[in-house]
């Protein structure tokens, strides 16, 4: 199961991006982490390590949900970065337009990338440097101006 990756901006140094995660892809990283955790879950009328994956479903899905949901959001940012060769300059914003468990999660990147900068050859540069003309008058001045 991948994201969906639609491009919906692309400027020079900004890309906008509309990212759909599958609710199966979602459902499956949340059923990963209940069986990682279901042998340290201790509830109430339950042995420990005993308490069923749809109870600890029931009681902690919302917060297991955030927190594999933030885990694909950074794949899915990481993927984007990889697969279009960006270089970000910041964090990329993160807009969430769908986050409800069951459902897909839909949310837009936007991403500000560094400028390209072209090769220069630096043998082809040439420098010009100038020396200050100061004479005894320069001087003389700027002596008058500390006194007073």
């Amino acid at each position: 199961m991948e994201f969906k990756i639609k491009n919906t901006i692309d400027q020079k140094l900004k890309k906008d991006y509309e990212v759909i995660i599958p609710k199966e892809l979602i459902n499956q990283r949340i059923d990963v982490h209940i069986e990682k955790i279901k042998n340290k879950v201790n509830l109430k009328g339950f042995r420990k390590g005993n308490v069923p994956p749809s109870i600890i479903k029931e009681k902690y899905g919302s917060s297991i949900f955030a927190d594999e949901s933030e885990k694909l959001i950074n794949e899915a940012l990481k993927k984007i970065t990889q697969d279009y060769d960006l270089k970000p300059v910041i964090t990329p914003k993160v807009e969430i337009k769908s986050f409800k468990i069951d459902d897909d999660l839909e949310f837009n990147a936007t991403i500000e990338i560094h400028p390209e900068v072209p090769q220069i050859d630096l043998k082809k540069i040439k420098i010009a440097l100038r020396k200050a003309q100061i004479d005894d008058n320069d001087i003389a001045e700027s002596l008058d101006k500390l006194l007073k």
